[in-house]
Parts: C-alpha cells; structure tokens; sequence
C-alpha cells in the first residue's frame, strides 16, 4: 500500500465528499491543470471548494507549494461522470487526480516552473503506489488536438492502463478538457529523481489510521501548534536514556526489549538501545523488528 497522506502537503478541507475507489484498471495519476498563472494557490483553493470539484492535490509551480483535499486511496471530483457505470473518479484501485496551478501551455518551460521538495514528495507519494514515470500517451497540444489522444474506455478500465499517468484530455466520453497542456515530460518527471526521498521520520511511528485522526484532529485545532506538540514529545521520549525514563516513557514493552542484568537491573549501551527503540517503535507500524 502506499501513501494514503503526503506529509509535508498543507491539509485543505474540501467540501465535496470522497468515494470509494471502483478497484477496476489498476492504480493510476491523472494530471490537470487549473486554467490559471502560476501562483494563484490560494485562488484555486477557494475556486475548487466553490464548485465541490476538489482533486486530491494541487501544486503551484511558481511557490512548490502542495495541497491535499482528499486521501489518496479514495476518489477525488476533478474529472466527469463519463459513461461507465461508475464516475471516471473512481476508475482504478488508485486515481490520483492533481490540479497544476497552470495555463494549458508548456509550462515546465516557462520561468515560473520552480520545482523544489513538495513535488518531490508528492512523485515520491504517486510512485509509491507503483505508478511508473510514464504516460498513457502524449498530452494533447491544443483542444482541437484533444480528439487524436483520447484513449478508449476498453484501455481505461483494463490493467494496461493501469500503473501509468494520464491526463484529463485522454478521458473519452463525457470529458471535453485537454489539459494539462503541451509539457515536456522528461522535464517534468526529471524534476523528481527516481532516488527516494523518505517522509519526515516523525510519521514513521503512525498507522495510516492514525495519521488520519491526527488530520482530523488539526481541523479542530491549532496544527502548527499540534505539529510542535507532537514533534516535542518524541523528541522527550527519544532523548531519555536513563532505564527508568525510559520505562516511564515507553512503558512495560521497551522495559521488556532492554537486556537485563542478574540482579533485574536493566544496562544499556547504546547499540541495545537503539535495537530496544526500534523493536518497540517498529511494533507500532507493523515493521520487523
């Protein structure tokens, strides 16, 4: 499974509701862009949420800042219903939709185009989901141009395409964007190296249950402040090396994993230390000891 939340994207509460994936074509990302000049962040925000057609992420080129609405194992609202039985949203056991803040032109090419770590991350999320740096086939260059790069529904829907980028101008019946417009996209995928980058060690210890009621909760309160709270009692717990801080920290369980002497005293170097933490913190997310 991958990446449910992007850690380092700002939490944006959609209005629109999220489905369930139709599981039915294989994961997939499918790239748009908002019809606007880069750096129009907050704008689009305001304009998605207006009309309920939120995707999963957008990303401003211009600032490299990342935006997630919805998680990203469910469907988001920024394609059309279609003619399937189901809403092109819900194509794929994945289909992570991203919004560009961007004109349909070649905007990797323009001055505005500043990648940086947030479009890292979110490639680092999409592949994550094993979804190759590859479309389905060439975006469409103009609207006109939308109708020679369609793809047919029998491909949509089976494994082949599956594993693979789209586009909003290769969605047939029921569509009529052609965006994301003519990118390079050796620029594109070249602006996030293959090499991973992790996510920010402090989610190591969550569920992805527990990342989303972290979210939740941060909608309810200060996150900045959330964020500090919990990143400040990790680093307590982490900081304390004393036997008994850290039985009080961590309780009976990282007690247990420290080797004990024959009077029942525990002695810690730091090797069996960090073997103790890791086999304690490991158990929360289901990693080997």
């Amino acid at each position: 499974m991958g990446e449910v939340w992007i850690p380092e994207a700002e939490d944006l509460t959609p209005v629109g509701t999220h489905n369930a994936m139709s599981g039915v074509g294989g994961p997939r990302a499918t790239l748009h862009c908002t019809v606007s000049n880069p750096g129009s962040f907050d704008a689009m925000v305001r304009v998605l949420r207006l009309k309920s057609s939120e995707s999963h992420l957008l990303y401003d080129p211009k600032t490299d800042r990342l935006g997630q609405f919805f998680p990203l194992n469910r469907a988001a609202r920024a394609l059309a219903r279609g003619t399937l039985a189901y809403s092109h949203n819900r194509v794929g056991s994945i289909n992570i939709q991203i919004e560009v803040c961007a004109m349909p032109v070649d905007w990797t090419a323009g001055p505005d185009w500043n990648p940086g770590p947030n479009f890292r991350a979110m490639l680092r999320a999409i592949r994550s989901w094993g979804i190759a740096d590859e479309f389905i086939y060439r975006p469409a260059k103009t609207a006109p141009d939308r109708a020679n790069v369609v793809r047919p529904d029998n491909l949509l829907t089976s494994t082949a395409g599956g594993g693979k980028w789209w586009g909003h101008c290769h969605y047939g019946q029921g569509e009529s964007h052609w965006d994301p417009g003519p990118i390079n996209l050796a620029t594109f995928f070249g602006a996030a190296p293959i090499t991973p980058t992790a996510p920010p060690e402090e989610d190591d210890m969550f569920t992805d249950e527990d990342r989303a009621l972290l979210r939740a909760a941060m909608r309810q309160q200060d996150g900045a402040q959330l964020r500090k709270d919990i990143g400040y009692a990790r680093d307590q717990m982490l900081a304390a090396t004393d036997p008994a801080k850290l039985a009080a920290t961590l309780g009976p369980a990282l007690a247990a994993a420290l080797p004990q002497t024959p009077d029942g005293a525990a002695t810690v170097s730091d090797a069996q230390l960090e073997a103790a933490l890791r086999k304690v913190l490991g158990s929360v997310d289901g990693a080997p000891a």
